[in-house]
């Protein structure tokens, strides 16, 4: 199971971030250089209930990126990726919000 990023995978994820959500480019390195220096830690992840906030922490759950999305909708759809992206990546994901 491959928990690093590696050449394959961080087109990947960055596109994803950038490209299908509009992130800015600090945000996306920041997260993907979270990622790839943690290998090991886990990745808590959340929804804010009646919001389009979702929170993601790599390893120390007091430090979440806080990313907001226009809608709930846009938002849940994100997040199912983003976990899936996660977990095939050998990640273990933490619903922990």
């Amino acid at each position: 199971m491959n928990t690093m990023l590696n050449s394959t995978n961080v087109p990947n994820i960055y596109d994803f971030l950038k490209e299908n959500y509009g992130f800015s480019q600090p945000v996306v390195m920041q997260l993907i250089e979270k990622l790839r220096t943690a290998p090991n830690s886990e990745i808590y992840v959340g929804r804010v209930t009646g919001s389009s906030i979702y929170r993601i922490a790599v390893g120390d759950l007091n430090l979440p990126y806080v990313l907001k999305f226009r809608t709930p909708t846009e938002r849940d759809r994100f997040m199912m990726s983003f976990e899936k992206i996660c977990t095939d990546m050998g990640r273990q994901v933490i619903k922990s919000y």
